[in-house]
């Protein structure tokens, strides 16, 4: 029987209950440099194979597609539009932050309108789990800004899908043909690490959202949005204006969720 060497002595400390630790993200950037610098050279190479007119980028302000936005504008430049789907639900957070982020990167994003809150004021029913509607709203002004600029020259669609996000977004194609634009995922294979820190190490700021606790950024009427979000939602000062708005009332309601 063989007998296992000893390895190192690692010393170990309990750290007390009260004791927080936090994570030095620009630090952690820093040391991880040579790795970030790789880990973006596969997405701008891969960009720079397309022959392409257009690059649109659908910017929702999450930190995934602003992830996708970087190495795009870094690969294709001024062929890049980044577009806002703007549901007439988002928190003010995320508007201002796509604003800011976009005067600090000298981009110019195209607003396109999904008119979501007018349907739901006019009698719709709030999406459901069988019914997700909004998304069809949602992904129809995209495809319609794409559809006309595909009369004028050849279209890429980047997204900021990740495979560890879901088991259908691990299924999905890093490359999809459509009828009038060719759809890319360049940031497949990144983890969540992946992206805080390459965002960390080229000085692009987090969406406040995520300070604020939430896990991903939204509407906020969102079917993803999960039960302790809507808590925060609920407990935050700074969120006070979406705890007042009529519509997230109704979706508290139907969450049974006392406000």
């Amino acid at each position: 029987m063989m007998l296992a060497e000893k390895g190192s002595h690692v010393k170990v400390n309990k750290m007390s209950s009260h004791e927080v630790c936090i994570a030095d993200l620009d630090r952690h950037a820093s040391l991880n440099k040579c790795l970030l610098e790789l880990l973006e050279t596969a997405p701008v190479n891969y960009l720079l194979s397309f022959d392409v007119d257009y690059a649109v980028v659908p910017w929702s302000g999450g930190k995934d597609s602003t992830a996708t936005l970087i190495p795009s504008l870094k690969a294709l430049d001024k062929k890049v539009v980044p577009v806002f789907a703007d549901t007439g639900l988002e928190f003010k957070e995320t508007l201002k932050y796509v604003d800011d982020l976009a005067c600090q990167l000298g981009i110019s994003p195209i607003k396109l309108k999904a008119p979501i809150k007018e349907a739901i004021e006019f009698g719709r029913e709030l999406p459901t789990i069988r019914n997700r509607w909004y998304m069809h709203l949602k992904v129809k002004a995209t495809q319609e800004y794409i559809r006309q600029l595909s009369k004028t020259g050849k279209v890429l669609m980047i997204v900021g899908d990740r495979e560890a996000e879901s088991p259908s977004r691990l299924k999905r194609l890093a490359t999809i043909e459509h009828e009038d634009h060719v759809e890319v995922a360049p940031i497949k294979l990144w983890s969540a690490m992946h992206v805080q820190l390459y965002l960390t190490y080229n000085k692009v700021p987090l969406n406040p959202m995520y300070d604020y606790g939430f896990f991903r950024v939204g509407c906020y009427i969102c079917l993803a949005l999960r039960s302790w979000e809507t808590s925060l939602i609920l407990g935050d000062d700074r969120l006070k204006y979406v705890k007042a708005n009529l519509l997230f009332k109704v979706f508290a309601k139907e969450r049974e969720v006392s406000i």
